[in-house]
């Protein structure tokens, strides 16, 4: 999905969060989708002050907190199966730092049977 594809953005008085970054960026989201059951946020970066030189992130996390952005979203509404994604805040910009899937859906537990990394890193401080 490309952020010009956001839906909600293009509603009357898109409901926006801040979140503060560091003493010079924040962190802005808004929902962008909405699916049977599952959701998107989308994220930019932006300076606190004019001009706020917005930096897109991703519209697919639907979660924040502690400098994280997490994407959780089910294979199907019984959530026998799931895709997770993390992106994690390095000081200058967010970094793409896990990618699992459980494999496909096969009715055996919610959350599914399996946890398949495709990506596991670690972050560390931008310089």
């Amino acid at each position: 999905m490309k952020q010009e594809d956001c839906e909600k953005l293009h509603e009357d008085n898109p409901d926006l969060n801040a979140y503060p970054l560091s003493a010079q960026t924040m962190l802005i989201s808004t929902t962008c989708w909405m699916g049977a059951y599952n959701t998107g946020e989308a994220y930019w970066i932006a300076k606190r002050q004019a001009p706020y030189s917005l930096r897109f992130v991703t519209d697919e996390a639907n979660e924040y907190g502690e400098g994280v952005l997490t994407a959780f979203q089910k294979g199907r509404g019984i959530a026998d199966c799931i895709a997770y994604q993390t992106w994690t805040w390095d000081g200058k910009d967010f970094v793409l730092s896990s990618v699992s899937t459980s494999g496909m859906c096969r009715e055996f537990v919610p959350g599914g049977a399996w946890d398949f990394p495709t990506l596991v890193s670690e972050v560390r401080p931008a310089r």
